[in-house]
């Protein structure tokens, strides 16, 4: 009989969670790119019936994938409401780039003494990567690519706690990072930048590859704040949250996939027929009225 019971607990343990946990992270991943390229739309509701039936799964997994993109910021949850798109204001942006890239910074200049010759190759092959496809790589693949140079760099700090803390603020920055890493007229200055800071890496260079890193990081926020307060208004930038200020330019700004850390990584074809249903069926919900969640 113990050995019985034996069993069954370790089934419970090493089947049922993983099976949970793998739909609602897939779901995760496919409102993630949705929310990233503005298919759900920043300040837009999410309805849980339609949306469910869009991605082919019940309200379960779905409500837990949001929970885990509110956790990374995309997704806003409170009582008696229907969940939300993020709709972030640029000074909050702008406070949650700071300290990324203090992290970065701080990661760069451990990465230089910590991390491995093979470490090191990894990330200047990433590098080369990306200036070989700039041109021709779609944004959301090209951004993938980019958040794996910085979290290899981060995990070649050898810091656990540095990257447990990157990828909760990098997961709340996902989105943003994704509309200044899309920006095709500033992508000459990125790879330049990225250039720098794996020439520092190459050498070692301990202050020179923070510096790097947070020019960089810098830069990017320049990118981000000319798109989503295009008219430069300093006055009513920290009023205007992000769907406003992209309202005011014809082409909106989109995405950057999302968070956790091995949510970069490739996705499947599959994912952009989902992704239209997903698109149509979110619409359609929008045009009878914001508050159908249940």
């Amino acid at each position: 009989m113990t050995g019985q019971i034996q069993n069954v607990l370790q089934m419970q343990q090493s089947v049922k969670p993983i099976s949970r946990q793998s739909l609602a992270e897939r779901v995760a991943d496919e409102l993630r790119d949705l929310v990233l390229l503005e298919k759900l739309e920043p300040g837009s509701t999410i309805p849980e019936r339609e949306t469910a039936e869009a991605l082919g799964v019940s309200r379960t997994p779905l409500r837990e994938s949001l929970r885990i993109l509110a956790a990374e910021g995309l997704v806003d949850i409170a009582p008696n409401r229907p969940p939300t798109v993020a709709n972030p204001t640029v000074d909050e942006l702008a406070s949650l780039l700071e300290v990324l890239g203090s992290l970065e910074s701080l990661a760069g200049e451990l990465a230089c003494v910590n991390a491995s010759d093979e470490a090191i190759d990894k990330i200047i092959g990433l590098e080369q990567q990306m200036q070989n496809t700039s041109d021709s790589s779609e944004p959301l693949a090209f951004f993938q690519l980019d958040m794996q140079f910085h979290q290899h760099i981060v995990a070649g700090s050898g810091n656990e706690p540095l990257m447990q803390v990157h990828q909760t603020f990098n997961a709340r920055l996902w989105r943003a990072r994704f509309i200044s890493s899309r920006q095709r007229v500033n992508r000459p200055g990125t790879l330049k930048q990225h250039r720098n800071i794996v020439k520092a890496l190459q050498k070692r260079d301990a202050g020179r590859c923070s510096l790097a890193l947070k020019t960089h990081l810098q830069a990017g926020f320049k990118n981000i704040k000319s798109t989503l307060n295009p008219e430069g208004n300093d006055k009513r930038q920290g009023n205007h949250s992000v769907v406003a200020d992209n309202k005011q330019k014809k082409g909106r700004c989109g995405a950057a996939s999302g968070p956790a850390q091995n949510n970069t990584v490739d996705k499947t074809k599959s994912s952009t027929s989902v992704n239209s249903k997903a698109k149509k069926q979110t619409s359609k919900s929008t045009s009878k009225g914001r508050g159908h969640a249940k």
